[in-house]
């Protein structure tokens, strides 16, 4: 862990121009930064952001102050009509040079990332959707589940029209062949129909 903190202490220095004091960013966001009440009554900065701080100050021997961003938000853009783009947020303070850091439980987006320069996160989040678990039930018609009964039934009734015109048209045909009957015509039209061809007829 010491040396993970290390690597990201060296990434946030490394975007600062030198300088041993830094003016911090941050959003009240628990529990990676906020106000704890001591026995003596008094607030005292907390979180883990500031214990991050903290570690960092003494192991690279720095000094710091940190405060809240003045709207407490992350950062989003703002264009006015003029195509001109501003910065709200901790974001606004790094880049309007109000802070030298912002320190928080920030999302690294692409827009973000186009005005400011990111460290190694030091927290990642998977987010998901959830959904109760459906109890299927068994049935001999499960194999008709992946349409539903009005494509079943254009596709019966292809099946039919196109067995019935193979027929008429073989009517005049006295070869004596398989398609001079009905059933003879719908299994011609099934076996064009999966994709067998009139080969496998």
């Amino acid at each position: 862990a010491k040396m993970r903190m290390q690597t990201v202490a060296f990434l946030i220095l490394a975007t600062v121009v030198g300088s041993e004091h830094f003016r911090v960013a941050t959003v009240y966001s628990e529990p990676y930064y906020f106000n704890m009440t001591q026995t003596s009554g008094e607030p005292k900065k907390s979180g883990y952001i500031v214990d991050l701080l903290e570690k960092l100050s003494v192991n690279l021997n720095f000094t710091y102050d940190i405060y809240e961003s003045p709207d407490n938000k992350y950062g989003k853009p703002v264009f006015d009509g003029n195509g001109n783009v501003s910065w709200v947020g901790v974001i606004g303070q790094v880049v309007d040079g109000q802070a030298d850091i912002a320190a928080t439980d920030l999302t690294i987006t692409p827009l973000r990332s186009e005005v400011v320069t990111f460290t190694v996160p030091f927290f990642r989040a998977d987010l998901a959707v959830i959904y109760r678990e459906r109890e299927d039930t068994f049935t001999w018609w499960i194999f008709l589940s992946p349409f539903t009964w009005q494509v079943w039934a254009l596709i019966g009734s292809a099946l039919l029209i196109t067995s019935l015109i193979l027929y008429f048209v073989e009517l005049r045909d006295t070869d004596g062949t398989a398609l001079n009957s009905i059933g003879g015509c719908i299994s011609f039209s099934l076996a064009c129909l999966f994709a067998q061809g009139p080969e496998a007829y």
